[in-house]
């Protein structure tokens, strides 16, 4: 047993809820939240494809869910292994809905509805977690709408991406160790540690993030326990293995079973589709945005972080003072929790391994609201002896109305700026984002292109002139990994050999000897298998068959051989 000599600040729960031993606590707020979230992340989502905005992550990954049920060799494993199967696995159970909501794959609705729900998720979990740092109901709500509308939330709870499920799970953490800081129960750092497992699942980030809250835990303990040096490190030891442990499993799992499954370990790396070998091929672009060399990168990562936060820097410094002078180290959850997956992304552009996309700081947001959140609750702290609400005659009568107004409008400030970011692609800072917002918003701006509001468009024509010719089933031969639009809004997947499929090198190897009919391939995808096996068969045919057809759209031209 365990005796502190850090005196940790522990959650005082509002009039009607209880920590422990009398009513349950009231669990109507977060549900209400939940719900709130959801009505409009769902309405938001449907309104981004109504327009026509799916971009090309959301949709890929409801295709590698799609593989699984209704390919030609629909099994497990379709759901590939170089992108983590966790926002994929969710949308499953929806996709046999198809036949009567066909948009759920053509459009990658199902996507949407598994961000959606996970962000309407982070927010009901980020109402905890401001709850546990002491923030009052009126604050709390205000920080949570706050977080809950800011463009970029809105925009990636409807866009079918995995930003939304990393958030939820980042939230899910926090929580957990915030009450394991609180009240010392293992069981929060199980539970924490199986949330960085699922988290692994769903985001790579999920790696640094699991090192961070693991030498967080340690230290923590270390710090705050009694005893001889070694018993303080051997009681260190043992929360980190809690905490450390299910990531652990989990990690390794994916690891070996790609590695049975495909031959590789970390496919990810190592694969021909995969980040790696991506940023190689967009080296020059990348570059071109984000500048060279250290300085012009991190000036880059700092217009994006004043961009999604402005005065991020303003309350961390200030949390930071004030949590040393309070004796307080509860802030250090949320700094170290968003905080290591943001320098994570950073670093990894440093690197020059990384697209140095706009949402890969995301993280960035939650740690605003939660340090606005920390600050408040350390400010004007809610204490048993000391009634909810009131104000401390010590803070002067309208201090603490003041100081928390400050607090949120720091936060709120993110709003319009991001709103301005995200539309303006002159800015250069929302590169995926502003070029389609901002001709969505803004057509008649000289930046805006009508095109970007045409996604995949042009493959749903391609995908209903081959079910037209109808050439029967595993006889159009095409790489799944630039070809999934087509074979989504296909009547026929089972028409096509994709990558996925156990035969598919074989096929490969001797189209004409394995009953191939047709051979689908897009200019300019040098990791495509087909044009791997066969280098010139874009250009020519590679000696396989003859041109039937090509169309001209706005992700690169397709061309449709026949084989002879």
């Amino acid at each position: 047993m365990r005796n502190a000599s850090m005196t940790l600040p522990r959650h005082v729960p509002e009039p009607g809820t209880s920590s422990g031993g009398g009513r349950r606590p009231r669990t109507r707020e977060p549900l209400l939240l939940f719900g709130a979230a959801a009505a409009v992340y769902l309405l938001a989502g449907a309104v981004m494809i109504h327009f026509n905005i799916v971009f090309n992550d959301g949709l890929s990954r409801v295709g590698n869910a799609y593989y699984v049920l209704f390919s030609r060799d629909p099994h497990l494993g379709a759901i590939g292994f170089v992108w983590n199967p966790l926002p994929s696995l969710s949308v499953l159970p929806l996709l046999p809905l198809k036949s009567l909501f066909p948009a759920l794959v053509t459009h990658g609705a199902a996507g949407v509805i598994q961000s959606a729900l996970s962000m309407a998720g982070a927010v009901a979990v980020l109402s905890s977690c401001l709850r546990k740092l002491g923030v009052r109901r009126k604050p709390r709500w205000i920080l949570v709408a706050l977080f809950g509308l800011q463009p970029m939330i809105v925009f990636y709870a409807g866009i079918g991406m995995s930003e939304a499920m990393l958030l939820l799970f980042l939230m899910l953490t926090t929580s957990a160790l915030i009450s394991w800081m609180q009240h010392r129960e293992p069981g929060q750092l199980v539970a924490a540690g199986i949330v960085l497992g699922l988290a692994y699942l769903a985001r790579y980030e999920a790696g640094a993030l699991a090192v961070a809250v693991t030498a967080l835990v340690a230290a923590v303990t270390v710090l705050s326990a009694s005893g001889r040096p070694a018993d303080r490190l051997s009681l260190a030891f043992n929360d980190a293995v809690l905490v450390a442990a299910p990531f652990l499993f989990t990690f390794f799992l994916w690891a070996g079973v790609a590695k049975v499954l495909i031959g590789m370990w970390f496919p990810q790396f190592s694969s021909q589709y995969g980040n790696s070998e991506q940023v190689s091929k967009g080296a020059e672009g990348i570059q071109g945005a984000t500048g060279t060399g250290l300085l012009e990168v991190s000036g880059y990562l700092a217009r994006q972080s004043l961009a999604l936060a402005p005065l991020l820097a303003v309350l961390l410094l200030v949390t930071v003072v004030l949590m040393i002078r309070r004796r307080n180290p509860l802030p250090l959850v949320p700094i170290v929790v968003c905080g290591s997956v943001s320098a994570f992304s950073g670093l990894v552009l440093l690197m020059g391994a990384s697209f140095g996309w706009f949402r890969f700081q995301i993280a960035v947001i939650p740690l605003t609201v939660l340090l606005a959140g920390a600050l408040i609750g350390m400010l004007f702290p809610q204490t048993a002896d000391r009634k909810v609400g009131s104000i401390d005659p010590r803070d002067g009568r309208g201090a603490p109305i003041v100081a928390t107004g400050a607090v949120l409008l720091a936060v709120a400030l993110a709003i319009p700026v991001q709103a301005r970011v995200m539309v303006d692609p002159t800015l250069n800072i929302a590169r995926e984002e502003a070029p389609t917002l901002g001709s969505l918003f803004y057509p008649d701006r000289p930046t805006s292109d009508p095109r970007l509001l045409q996604t995949f468009g042009a493959e749903q024509k391609i995908a209903a002139w081959i079910d037209r010719e109808d050439p029967g089933e595993g006889t159009v031969l095409a790489d799944s990994a630039y070809a999934y639009p087509i074979i989504m809004n296909s009547a026929e997947p089972q028409q096509f050999v994709i990558t996925s499929d156990y035969d598919f090198q074989s096929r490969l190897e001797d189209p004409h000897e394995q009953g191939i009919e047709y051979i689908l391939v897009q200019a300019d995808r040098s990791a495509d298998a087909v044009q791997i096996r066969w280098p010139t068969i874009f250009a020519d045919g590679a000696g396989l068959g003859n041109l039937v057809t090509s169309w001209d759209t706005p992700q690169g031209e397709w061309r449709l051989y026949a084989v002879d």
